[in-house]
């Protein structure tokens, strides 16, 4: 990336108080400062890269144009090439092995992040460009998504407590309480529906901006280590070879993992009927409690599995590996955790047995979902995430306090670089249960938040526990990560983007099945509704998608800002490379002002070498003539034109 204060001293003025002025990414050029200097650049010293270049100094006392994290990932590529170390600590051959912590980059995180009172916090600021220094723009983007959401939550809360203490008291009078509870769930499904398409059309802005300033890209990563393959012939340049995975077995084991995943799937639907069957009459605080370990024993039974499944499946780049495991993970989950709420809503009114009983309610589907979920979300997401954060840190101090028993008692002495060996993995797979548990979290949100207004609150609170407690982990009690670039949160966004239509569906289910309005209504009379209430939430995402589109103004300018400025650099490049044209511009700038053109020599005839260049092939191809600016760049150190 190029010096900020270098852009001025191009001649280039931009504001750089403002976000939109972020120094554009160039290819690494040694004599770019000798070549700016010849062109009269001042306050540039040709042999210093710091000049130029932004430069990170940490313990290199000159300084690097490559940041900590981008030498942690040169190395972990280089080797991945020759060996897979992974297998080599699965076999034996190694103990273990992680890049170590930067003593003092993680000193400044603990204090601005990684600490438990930032919780009182309600800004939810997360310090994006630190962590994308030292942890890699995949965890960057993991917390910056979840700091988002964490406040966007924050200003649900509002409507949510209103329409739940309208409940209550509607409750407590029992005046037209049907009827007003209708209204109430009306208003706040189009409240969230609304609050949904807002705020990931304003996540979409966050990620185009920051995959802007950062210069990420999707250009295809290394083939993983773990990749199985035969030497063979490359598709791209047949003189290299490259690993190939048989396209049958892929194929095979894919089939294989789909139809495991789907018996998985088979037995939670089993399990969540016995459930249903055992407390039919009585929805209370137990059932909840039983629903809760019943989805939690098939989590953590299907965790390994889907892991095993997704490293038989062979796949060759790490997006691909991570994709795959996102979508395991979430359609099992998405059925694990939603199917009970589910058949209440939707089936339980038509089965055999009816609505289950709810004590001073009698059969009533909806009272029976609302007390369900809100006994069930407060045990499965508030108080198990609460435990598994207070576990991760009980676990690695046992680890020390183990290896100190073992020594007599005396407290080992251990190198800082040694210590971390005992602390807890963040690994790809851990950084995928986290999000799947906040994905899933935000669900119960969008799909039955309407039902059960104070979900909002318990959510809230497990969003900015897993903000806070992630953090401290990260910064107290986990090895650092092996970096991982990534074009925002990934299939997540994806998944997201499912449960918000589904969400839109089960609020009109809900209206069309139990609502008063509808007893006793022709079936193309519901039908009608739930597509007029569909199309006009279509309607609503599209307005709002005008007004929130997926790049917001500041990093359209940053990208023309940074296009500018590179237009720039590649004129000064050319001119310092072609001489001629330099003269030629000096010489005849009066013939051109006073307009005579014809008076102007021809190119070929200043510089004898371009007339002998045979262009018949280009114009047989009919290409279009290639801009000036463009055409500079395409000239080599003879002045030759290169097709």
């Amino acid at each position: 990336q190029l010096r900020k204060n270098l852009v001025a001293q191009l001649g280039v003025l931009q504001n750089p108080a403002e976000h939109a002025s972020n120094p554009p990414w160039v290819v690494f050029d040694r004599n770019l400062g000798k070549t700016l200097v010849q062109e009269g650049v001042k306050g540039i010293k040709p042999q210093e890269l710091g000049d130029v270049y932004r430069t990170f100094h940490g313990t290199m006392p000159n300084g690097s144009v490559s940041r900590g994290v981008d030498r942690i990932s040169i190395i972990e590529k280089e080797i991945g090439w020759f060996l897979n170390m992974e297998a080599a600590v699965a076999s034996g051959l190694l103990v273990t092995w992680y890049p170590v912590h930067n003593r003092w980059r993680l000193h400044e995180l603990k204090h601005m992040w990684g600490r438990w009172d930032l919780i009182f916090d309600l800004t939810f600021k997360q310090p994006v460009n630190h962590l994308w220094h030292y942890f890699g723009s995949r965890l960057a983007f993991m917390f910056a998504w979840t700091g988002f959401y964490s406040k966007a939550l924050t200003a649900l809360l509002i409507p949510a407590l209103i329409c739940n203490l309208f409940m209550v008291v509607t409750y407590f009078l029992q005046e037209h309480e049907d009827l007003t509870l209708e209204v109430l769930q009306l208003s706040f499904s189009v409240v969230i529906i609304i609050w949904a398409r807002t705020s990931a059309n304003r996540w979409a802005q966050e990620t185009n901006f920051f995959v802007e300033a950062w210069n990420l890209n999707d250009d295809l990563p290394p083939v993983r280590p773990a990749y199985r393959g035969q030497l063979v012939q490359s598709s791209l340049n047949e003189r290299d070879r490259e690993i190939q995975g048989s396209a049958v077995k892929a194929a095979v084991f894919r089939w294989i993992s789909l139809v495991v995943t789907l018996f998985f799937c088979c037995g939670v639907l089993g399990s969540i009927y016995i459930w249903i069957t055992l407390f039919h009459g009585r929805m209370d605080l137990v059932a909840s409690l039983c629903l809760s370990i019943n989805i939690k024993v098939f989590e953590l039974v299907f965790r390994p599995v889907a892991v095993a499944l997704t490293n038989l499946e062979n796949h060759k780049y790490e997006f691909e590996y991570a994709n795959a495991l996102i979508w395991k993970n979430f359609a099992f989950e998405s059925i694990n955790y939603y199917y009970p709420f589910i058949y209440l809503m939707v089936f339980a009114k038509y089965s055999e047995a009816g609505c289950p009983v709810v004590e001073g309610f009698g059969q009533d589907c909806i009272w029976a979902l609302r007390r369900q979920l809100i006994g069930t979300v407060f045990f499965l997401v508030g108080v198990y995430r609460v435990v598994e954060v207070f576990m991760l840190y009980v676990v690695a101090r046992w680890r020390l306090a183990t290896e100190d028993r073992a020594s007599d008692g005396q407290p080992v002495r251990r190198a800082f670089m040694e210590e971390q060996a005992k602390y807890g993995q963040y690994e790809l797979k851990d950084q995928v249960e986290t999000m799947l548990q906040l994905v899933l979290s935000l669900g119960y949100v969008v799909l039955f938040g309407s039902v059960a207004p104070i979900v909002v609150v318990i959510i809230w609170a497990v969003f900015v526990m897993q903000l806070r407690g992630s953090a401290w982990l990260l910064a107290h009690m986990c090895r650092r990560t092996f970096p991982e670039d990534q074009l925002g949160i990934g299939a997540w966004r994806d998944a997201l983007e499912l449960l918000m239509v589904a969400g839109i569906f089960i609020s009109a289910l809900m209206l069309v099945i139990h609502g008063e309005a509808f007893q006793g209504a022709y079936l193309l009379t519901r039908i009608t509704f739930t597509f007029l209430f569909v199309f006009f939430s279509s309607v609503a995402w599209w307005v709002l998608a005008r007004e929130y589109p997926d790049k917001d103004a500041e990093t359209l300018l940053m990208e023309r800002r940074r296009d500018y400025v590179v237009r720039k650099m590649h004129d000064l490049g050319y001119r310092a490379k072609v001489p001629q044209c330099k003269h030629l511009d000096t010489q005849n700038k009066r013939l051109v002002d006073l307009g005579r053109f014809d008076d102007i020599p021809r190119l070929d005839e200043r510089h004898p070498d371009w007339a002998a260049v045979d262009n018949t092939e280009n114009r047989e191809l009919n290409e279009p003539d290639i801009p000036l600016n463009r055409a500079h760049s395409a000239m080599d150190g003879s002045h030759q034109i290169v097709p």
